[in-house]
Parts: C-alpha cells; sequence; structure tokens
C-alpha cells in the first residue's frame, strides 16, 4: 500500500468518521484557514501544548479518541502497524477521557515510541466545543 493511500484513507476515516468515534454519528466538516489555537494537556500532567504551535504546510491528522471505543483501538493498531510509511505525518491524539486512562491507551499501542505522535487530554473540551461534532 502506498504511502499516498494510507494517508488518503487515514485523512478520509479519522477525521470526520473515527475522530468523532467517540459516541458521535456524524461531524460538521470544517475547513478552517487555519487551526484554531487551544490547550491540550501533555500526559506529563503539567505541560500545556498550543495547537498555535503546530507547523502549518505539513501533514497533520487530528485523532479525537476514547481510550475504551474499540474503532479508536483498532485504528490505532492498523497507525502503529504502518507508521513506517507515515513518519512525515504528525498525529495529534486528542482525547476528553481520564489521564489515567489515555496513558493506557499509549502505553498499550507504544504511542510514546513514536515522534511524529502527540497525545493529549482536551482538559478544557476545546476541540469538542469548536468542532461541535452531532451525537
Amino acid at each position: 500500500m502506498s504511502f499516498h493511500h494510507i494517508v488518503t484513507i487515514l485523512l478520509r476515516c479519522i477525521f470526520c468518521c473515527s475522530v468523532f468515534a467517540t459516541g458521535f454519528t456524524a461531524c460538521k466538516p470544517k475547513a478552517p484557514a487555519k487551526l484554531p489555537s487551544f490547550y491540550l494537556l501533555l500526559l506529563d500532567s503539567v505541560t500545556l501544548f498550543n495547537t498555535a504551535t503546530i507547523p502549518q504546510r505539513k501533514p497533520i491528522v487530528l485523532i479525537y479518541f476514547r481510550p475504551n471505543c474499540k474503532l479508536c483501538q483498532q485504528e490505532t493498531a492498523g497507525l502503529v502497524k504502518n507508521m513506517a510509511v507515515l513518519t512525515d505525518v504528525q498525529f495529534y491524539y486528542i482525547s476528553p477521557m481520564s489521564l489515567e486512562k489515555v496513558k493506557e491507551f499509549s502505553n498499550y499501542y507504544g504511542l510514546q515510541h513514536y515522534k511524529n505522535i502527540t497525545i493529549s487530554l482536551d482538559y478544557q473540551l476545546a476541540f469538542y466545543k469548536y468542532y461541535k461534532p452531532n451525537t
């Protein structure tokens, strides 16, 4: 499977479907010219990460997930399996769940070992509020 094919599948599936596989059935797609600025809490429970610092003009995938979501688990397993061809894509895993659950998820899939994966908590539900997925 080619790099382009994998990225296309990820962008279609992850962003508008499985990004909201957390119990949401549809989303209102927005294509902002610039990613909105909001803070996310990194897994060290101290560091705040602002989305405004994400480099522009570089492929990124935002994955809004719940650690207990079967679809999120399956997609993460597939992502890790194909990570060798996705090194030029930056992935941002964002979850509204507890720090403990997100750390367990990250550890289970070994996400901390990939330089191109950032795992964070949507502690203010800013991502959720901005993208306003339908339930």
